[in-house]
């Protein structure tokens, strides 16, 4: 698969949905530095959605607006093979540069090790590098302490008497079994307030009758 091409396509291709699906089946194929593809028509017209006499006109009309060109192949017995389809990189802002297809979004490659403008590894920051660091980690939202406990139980779960059994954790109820905490986020929570209120209830009681 051609990610870059796929891209461009997505990015950069035909407004026309037909064309659009037809050029992404052939994109997807395609070698990424070449643009060379010889998918079937049969391939095409299941990958598009469309029919194998929709994709003859769709393909004449990419090649009409300069998306692809293509030829035709024969076989050794002299018949016709799938087609040669070429994608057009410089019209799908792919054009090779110094070997090297042009990155999306015409972001300029990332400077050589050993050029000019690339820094040796483990060189120091300039002065201006070390403010931006330093005001970027500034800016980084300060990390939460980790709710007591393993697995993130809340703090007031260490009064609830618990065990351990088959390699999880139970916690006794206010009707004395012993249940498992859920995964789900939002039923933890209500777990959890579930068996504090029962411990508080049992709680309250004890100190009524004492």
């Amino acid at each position: 698969m051609a990610m870059n091409l796929v891209c461009a396509v997505l990015d950069r291709g035909p407004a026309d949905l037909a064309e659009m699906a037809v050029l992404l089946a052939i994109a997807d194929s395609a070698d990424k530095d070449t643009g060379e593809a010889w998918p079937a028509q049969k391939t095409l017209a299941r990958r598009s959605r469309q029919t194998d006499r929709s994709v003859r006109n769709v393909l004449a009309r990419l090649r009409a607006r300069g998306w692809l060109t293509w030829e035709k192949r024969l076989r050794a017995n002299g018949s016709q093979a799938s087609n040669v389809y070429t994608l057009d990189l410089a019209k799908l802002g792919e054009t090779p540069r110094n070997g090297v297809p042009t990155p999306r979004n015409d972001v300029p490659p990332p400077p050589e090790r050993g050029s000019a403008h690339a820094p040796e590894h483990g060189s120091a920051l300039e002065p201006s590098q070390k403010k931006e660091t330093a005001r970027r980690r500034a800016a980084r939202p300060a990390m939460r302490p980790a709710a007591a406990g393993a697995h993130g139980r809340n703090a007031a779960l260490g009064a609830v008497p618990s065990r351990v059994d088959g390699g999880k954790r139970q916690y006794q109820g206010p009707d004395g079994r012993w249940y498992a905490r859920p995964d789900c986020p939002e039923d933890a929570k209500a777990f959890e307030a579930w068996l504090i209120a029962g411990r508080s209830g049992h709680a309250a009681q004890a100190a009524g009758r004492s």
